[in-house]
């Protein structure tokens, strides 16, 4: 019961864009996808490889929060063979 509830929740959240809490998701999501661009392109560039290493570091957090992120979106998917080849699931 609690686990059903955890989920609906979450899944309310997740695609939730009027409420404050699905803003600051959606928020921080957006902003995490214009980071990581600016990592690809700045990587594209010579820099050192000290800064490089950070920005591969920064990069794989980035893509691990993004993971996490599919697999509550699974979790909470009704159909789920659905959610996994559709573009847009809803």
């Amino acid at each position: 019961m609690l686990l059903e509830l955890t989920k609906k929740t979450l899944a309310f959240y997740l695609e939730d864009i009027e409420t404050p809490i699905g803003k600051a998701i959606n928020f921080i999501l957006l902003f995490l996808i214009f980071f990581s661009s600016a990592i690809f392109v700045a990587e594209t560039y010579p820099i050192p490889d000290k800064i490089f290493i950070k920005l591969e570091l920064i990069d794989r957090v980035i893509f691990s929060i993004f993971a996490i992120e599919y697999l509550l979106r699974f979790w909470c998917a009704e159909k789920k063979i659905k959610f996994v080849f559709s573009f847009f699931y809803y």
